[in-house]
């Protein structure tokens, strides 16, 4: 289940904030990887 949250960037936890950069990176990789192939 998604559970959204309208928070300003100050407002997340280190953890939190790692774990958005993280999966932006994966999404990239995906992304690139579509356009490349």
């Amino acid at each position: 289940m998604i559970r959204w949250q309208d928070l300003h960037h100050s407002e997340l936890t280190v953890a939190e904030l790692y774990a958005l950069l993280k999966l932006r990176s994966e999404v990239f990789v995906v992304r690139t990887g579509l356009y490349l192939s």
